[in-house]
């Protein structure tokens, strides 16, 4: 079956956790595609150029992206660890960027996963989350009459509207999840008394808040 919505982040909070001395500052993002993810990197690295470490990893819904980097720290210590939080808990879209502060007390392979791995799952756990839902993108194309009909059923089935122009006739952009596509459609047919316009533009993920 195909999965029909996963898991992901609106908005993250920087948090901080030390070990042994050493200071590890996780920050996510919410990214559609690997140059979000790389943009974000080179962000937070510029933000902390004086850091030890800035460990990255992400995993992309589209085209399956999965990168990560342990950035100097030993092989399979820091980015892997992170990137296995994120996919046991079925998140994609998130770029998660960890740095750290040396703090002269060395954590060992084991400490060092550990420490990656918390500092990764607080930062998910106090991020403000969304999940990400298999969706109908539309155009539909209708007289003004039927507008406040049409207003009231896309409040009625979430629907999200990303462009509307009001020309001769008005014309809605609007993302309606896929498994309620069918009973909308028919729902603004019998509003419209079949005087609509429905155009399937794609059919692609979209982030709902919870």
């Amino acid at each position: 079956i195909m999965q029909e919505e996963y898991k992901t982040i609106l908005k993250a909070d920087e948090v901080t956790i030390v070990i042994k001395r050493s200071k590890f500052i996780g920050n996510a993002l919410y990214v559609k595609n690997k140059e979000e993810a790389v943009e974000f990197l080179d962000y937070i690295k510029e933000k902390y150029q004086d850091a030890t470490h800035n460990v990255v990893a992400y995993n992309i819904k589209k085209g399956g992206i999965m990168y990560c980097s342990d950035d100097k720290e030993p092989h399979g210590t820091a980015g892997k660890p992170i990137l296995e939080v994120l996919t046991k808990g079925n998140f994609f879209d998130v770029c998660v960027v960890i740095t750290r502060y040396f703090g002269g007390v060395l954590l060992g392979t084991g400490g060092l996963r550990f420490a990656y791995s918390s500092c990764c799952k607080k930062v998910l756990q106090e991020s403000t989350l969304a999940k990400c839902v298999m969706c109908e993108f539309l155009k539909l194309v209708f007289k003004y009459q039927y507008l406040s009909k049409i207003e009231s059923i896309n409040l009625a089935y979430n629907v999200k509207k990303v462009k509307s122009e009001f020309i001769e006739e008005v014309y809605l952009d609007v993302v309606v999840e896929e498994k309620k596509g069918k009973k909308f459609k028919e729902r603004i047919i019998e509003a419209t008394n079949g005087n609509i316009s429905i155009i399937l533009i794609k059919k692609d993920w979209e982030r709902f808040d919870f």
